[in-house]
């Protein structure tokens, strides 16, 4: 079973509903925070894979040969 952000989030969203005033909302302010982080890191990753691509076909036009060629020293 593979978990995913949001589950992960309805999760802690029904913690806090079932524990009422006796939630920490220190806790789970803190919680919320870590999952809209790893959201934003998330896009940024989406962005960079994709800038990675587009520059990976328009200089290499899509030859894994010479790109690993030109950054051998970067593999080793």
């Amino acid at each position: 079973m593979k978990l995913t952000v949001d589950a992960i989030e309805q999760h802690f969203q029904k913690q806090r509903q079932l524990f009422g005033n006796l939630a920490d909302e220190e806790s789970f302010n803190m919680i919320f925070g870590l999952i809209e982080r790893y959201r934003r890191l998330d896009q940024e990753s989406e962005k960079l894979a994709a800038l990675n691509r587009h520059y990976f076909f328009k200089f290499y036009n899509g030859d894994l040969n010479k790109m690993k060629a030109d950054c051998a020293y970067l593999i080793d």
